[in-house]
């Protein structure tokens, strides 16, 4: 056998290996749509079903909103470790933009203006209402910022979770190629990430079921347009933020070495709160998801604050 005929062999081998992937995970696709039942509340935003998961009393102002960093599968799930800790004694909600956890995908762009206002009449329509405290999550700290600036009467204030600032959005650094994202969601496609190796953390306190929605999600969602459409506007969405003076409303920063992104992650939150009159930084030595970590810290400390801004 010739050296031409071995790897047409082992192309053809590879390419059929990759079609049954393929052919499999549309099946099994099609099986768990069936399987998928949001927890929440759906209300239609220009169309699109928008995800909402809250617990609480809606009497108790103001309202604690857990915003998810870029890309996670099924934010309300993946927040439980922490509003769990904190729904006893407030309102949480945890709002899904389009493309994640059970919310649909949609054709709208995916700049910080359009996710901030979508995100602000799904609010709305499922009646919940502000003042809010915002808790951005990694990349969703553009967001809270961009909010801040356009609506600081919706704001009471914003409690990072290790969250991005527009320093580090616009580092060189942080642009993630457009092809590696949509490489991803070719493997998502494919059903690359049913292979073993995707595991929902330890830490997530999620039971058996909830822990089977979650793959459903990630297999469904992960790397579809829209998250991709918002990893490739973050620096215009960053610049936005940054051309705007910053909003003088109250900062709890948690944050991390943010292992991962590429930057000084931890140096950058710090210097956005010495511009922030009324501000604290919790340095905490954890993984970017430091939810899964520190939540009772982080409900611990948030609680102090309300406390704080309502007396």
């Amino acid at each position: 056998m010739s050296l031409f005929e071995w790897l047409l062999g082992v192309i053809v081998i590879l390419l059929t290996l990759f079609l049954a992937f393929t052919v499999y995970n549309q099946y099994r696709l099609r099986k768990e749509k069936k399987l998928i039942k949001p927890i929440g509340t759906i209300v239609k935003v220009n169309g699109k079903g928008f995800h909402l998961y809250a617990e609480g009393k809606k009497t108790s102002k103001p309202t604690l909103l857990i915003m998810a960093g870029s890309g996670v599968p099924a934010p309300s799930l993946e927040y439980k470790v922490l509003y769990a800790k904190l729904s006893s004694r407030f309102r949480v909600v945890v709002p899904e933009k389009a493309g994640y956890g059970y919310s649909d995908v949609t054709k709208n762009s995916r700049d910080v203006e359009t996710l901030v206002n979508e995100t602000r009449t799904a609010l709305q329509l499922a009646g919940e209402t502000p003042p809010y405290i915002l808790m951005p999550h990694s990349y969703s700290g553009i967001e809270a910022l961009y909010w801040s600036q356009k609506h600081p009467q919706e704001i009471s204030a914003i409690v990072g979770l290790d969250m991005a600032v527009p320093e580090a959005c616009l580092s060189i650094k942080w642009k993630i190629p457009k092809f590696e994202l949509k490489l991803f969601g070719i493997m998502r496609q494919m059903g690359l990430f049913r292979i073993p190796f995707m595991k929902v953390s330890k830490y997530t306190e999620l039971s058996k079921q909830e822990e089977k929605q979650y793959y459903y999600l990630a297999y469904a969602k992960a790397f579809n347009r829209n998250i991709i459409s918002e990893v490739a506007d973050v620096m215009e969405s960053a610049q936005k933020v940054n051309d705007s003076k910053l909003p003088q409303v109250p900062m709890l920063l948690f944050v991390t070495e943010g292992h991962g992104t590429g930057v000084d992650w931890r140096t950058m939150q710090h210097r956005l709160a010495e511009k922030v009159m009324h501000s604290e930084v919790i340095d905490i030595n954890c993984e970017h998801r430091l939810h899964y970590h520190v939540s009772p810290l982080i409900a611990e400390k948030t609680s102090e604050l309300i406390e704080k801004i309502t007396n």
